[in-house]
């Protein structure tokens, strides 16, 4: 076996070097999936001609189908019963969607309208990659244990494979 004092032998060299490849590629997967994330961002929606909306103070959500839609603004708003157009100081929209009447002036159950709007949303690889970056999200926090038990598995080979380390005590 020769003199090899002060090398690290058996599977000490291995669990060091697995240790720093997790640690290498769970980075890169984080890189990368950060990447993902940036190329699918928001999208812009457009909604034209929306018929049925309710304008009154109770609020009627306008209905983006988008993945986690938000960011809402009405280019037009027309009355459904004769489509003259409907000032933007008679309602306002939240950025969640939700459409309701501005003014003090109530309306007899309020008025229908078709209203014309843009919202942002992801998309469906949005959604995917966000929730595989969560998922990676647990890994860091797990990896405090990994270590620790690498390092008992390090000295526990450091202590049965040094000559002599058996004897005497």
């Amino acid at each position: 076996m020769g003199n090899r004092r002060g090398q690290l032998g058996g599977n000490i060299s291995g669990i060091i070097i697995t240790i720093l490849l997790i640690g290498i590629l769970v980075g890169a997967g984080f890189f990368i999936f950060g990447e993902f994330l940036a190329l699918s961002d928001d999208e812009s929606f457009a909604v034209t001609n929306e018929s049925g909306i309710w304008i009154n103070s109770t609020g009627y959500q306008l209905a983006g189908t988008a993945y986690n839609p938000r960011a809402y603004s009405i280019s037009a708003a027309r009355n459904a019963s004769d489509a003259t157009t409907i000032s933007s100081a008679l309602y306002s929209v939240s950025s969640t969607g939700v459409i309701t009447n501005a003014t003090d002036v109530t309306f007899d159950g309020g008025f229908t309208a078709n209203v014309d709007y843009t919202y942002l949303g992801g998309s469906s690889s949005y959604e995917a990659v966000n929730s595989t970056i969560g998922a990676f999200g647990t890994v860091p926090d797990l990896l405090p244990l990994i270590v620790l038990i690498a390092m008992v598995v390090i000295i526990l080979g450091l202590v049965f494979t040094i000559p002599g380390a058996r004897q005497g005590a």
